[in-house]
């Protein structure tokens, strides 16, 4: 017969090793979630900076703010009419990131950028 001490020592082995799996998990995990919002701010600054291209070649100008370019529409090749920016621009009063980056915007040279943090430099 196997005494108590022995099963104890297992089952301490396999709490253990649960936790180390558990924590290399969570590491795992919460590194592909900052990865993932990362591309989200690469794609909505992408989505600003052609806004403002399609801007500026249909009023031959570059919008006064970022405001303005999610409330300008414009008449598509049908007639039908049509936002620069999606839904979700046009609800917001300040243009945050998904990881709170906020946006800067020169009218003059019509250029968006991240105002702060370690991806202004994008």
């Amino acid at each position: 017969m196997r005494s108590i001490r022995q099963y104890q020592s297992r089952w301490i082995v396999v709490i253990g090793l649960l936790c180390v799996f558990g924590s290399v998990y969570g590491a795992v995990v919460h590194y592909q979630r900052q990865d993932m919002q990362e591309l989200a701010l690469m794609y909505e600054v992408r989505t600003l900076r052609d806004a403002v291209v399609a801007f500026y070649y249909v009023n031959e100008r570059f919008p006064e703010s970022l405001g303005e370019l999610a409330k300008a529409e414009f008449a598509d090749a049908a007639g039908q009419k049509r936002f620069f920016l999606p839904e979700r621009f046009r609800k917001q009063k300040e243009f945050t990131g998904p990881l709170g980056a906020r946006y800067a915007y020169d009218p003059k040279t019509g250029s968006v950028k991240i105002q702060d943090g370690p991806y202004s430099e994008w």
